[in-house]
């Protein structure tokens, strides 16, 4: 790119009409056989007064920059002075600050850095190919690249409205839909997005209301994401958005459970009563209590049939037993009289799914008294925990013990494979 070296005075009048402190940015074009962009940063310090310096230089083919660099969370800044390399870590990002010797060089980037601008001389593009182009603000380059190959594109700039894919595949698939948008009010345009246009004029909505019905299918829609349960219900989520935003102790979270037990409970949620019960913390803590019981139930059965296969490890001499719990139960008074959380920490569940099972290790003596519990895992096929009360260390002879069935059942299990 030719180097420039002087400053349009228009720049600089402009500069120094504003009294700020902190880095701002004017956007200057020229337009020969193709358009040209040059920013300027500029701030007013007590110190130094006014100082301006070009920091970027554009066109439709490449973008240069120099003198800045990134940051996490502020976008692009300008050095005004020159300083030693130097990498500093932000939130999980990394920014680099400039050579010395590289300060003023200009360098080339793909797309135009996230800085916010104005065209203080918008009139240069009057008389060129460009003056019907309908740019009013923004980033100029792209907005060029983007007419000369869709020129229906001068419609946002003429509303004001943010450039969309979708909105350019229907101007030029419908020329209807140009002369509806040329009679819509502009800032209603601007304040609407892509999605709520078009949904105004295929179903012949005011804006303002198809900026509602849009934003509210949105909510429902995120609002969907974090309920499994509803999702498998098949019930219409505009309704369900609804019925929760107008039930203040109806969160996503708890509406969800409640769905997930009527789903377990078999009930019909096409009868709306079900779906939307007018008392919702009543029927949620009915309907949930319900499925809890019944959970526990089909839990407790089947926690049953998967004790069965682990009695055969039971095992004994002189001093301790071994025995394999055979309900739920039986696994939360372990953990009441040992005070541990085997009764309350997934365990149950580990042995329904076969990945681990529970053990209770006895005094010969007192049988039925808890002393000491073992987890063993199917996997590895060695014991993961053993703990007495308040989780403390066994005592030796109690570990040997417990090493010895360890082996036994190690064995019996290789066996049974085979």
């Amino acid at each position: 790119m030719k180097e420039i070296t002087w400053e349009p005075p228009e720049i600089l009048n402009f500069c120094d009409t504003y009294a700020i402190n902190q880095t701002q940015y004017v956007g200057w074009v020229y337009v020969a056989e193709d358009l040209r962009l040059r920013v300027w940063a500029y701030r007013r310090t007590k110190k130094s007064g006014l100082e301006i310096r070009e920091v970027i230089r554009a066109n439709t083919e490449a973008v240069y920059v120099r003198c800045m660099y990134l940051t996490a969370m502020s976008g692009w800044r300008v050095f005004y002075k020159p300083t030693d390399a130097k990498s500093c870590g932000w939130y999980g990002y990394t920014y680099y600050e400039c050579h010395k010797e590289d300060f003023n060089k200009w360098e080339e980037y793909y797309t135009l850095p996230g800085v916010h601008y104005p065209i203080i001389n918008l009139d240069a593009l009057k008389g060129t190919r460009y003056q019907f182009c309908g740019f009013k603000s923004g980033n100029i380059i792209e907005y060029i690249k983007l007419w000369e190959e869709h020129p229906c594109v001068e419609y946002f700039g003429k509303t004001g409205m943010t450039p969309s894919k979708a909105i350019i595949k229907k101007l030029e698939a419908d020329h209807g839909f140009g002369k509806w948008l040329a009679k819509q009010n502009k800032e209603e345009l601007k304040e609407s997005g892509a999605q709520a246009i078009l949904y105004a004029y295929t179903h012949h909505k005011p804006l303002c209301e198809a900026k509602d019905i849009c934003t509210e299918k949105n909510q429902a829609t995120q609002l969907f994401k974090r309920m499994d349960a509803v999702k498998l219900s098949g019930l219409d989520k505009i309704k369900v958005y609804r019925y929760i935003m107008a039930n203040n102790t109806a969160t996503s979270g708890r509406y969800n459970d409640y769905i997930e037990a009527c789903l377990n409970l078999g009930l019909d949620l096409k009868d709306t009563k079900n779906a939307f019960p007018k008392d919702f913390k009543r029927m949620h803590d009915l309907r949930t209590n319900q499925w809890g019981a019944k959970k526990e139930k089909i839990n407790k059965n089947k926690f049953k049939e998967a004790a069965k296969k682990y009695k055969a490890f039971e095992f004994s001499n002189k001093d301790f037993l071994i025995c394999i719990p055979g309900t739920p139960q039986d696994l939360k008074k372990e953990g009441r009289k040992l005070h541990h959380c085997v009764g309350s920490m997934g365990y149950d569940r580990k042995m329904i799914l076969g990945q681990s099972f529970i053990a209770f290790l006895r005094k010969a003596e007192e049988p039925e008294t808890p002393f000491i519990t073992i987890e063993f895992g199917n996997r590895d096929k060695r014991i993961l925990q053993i703990y007495g009360d308040h989780d403390s260390t066994p005592s030796e002879d109690a570990r040997e013990f417990a090493k010895l069935w360890e082996r036994r059942v190690k064995e019996a299990w290789t066996t049974a494979q085979k």
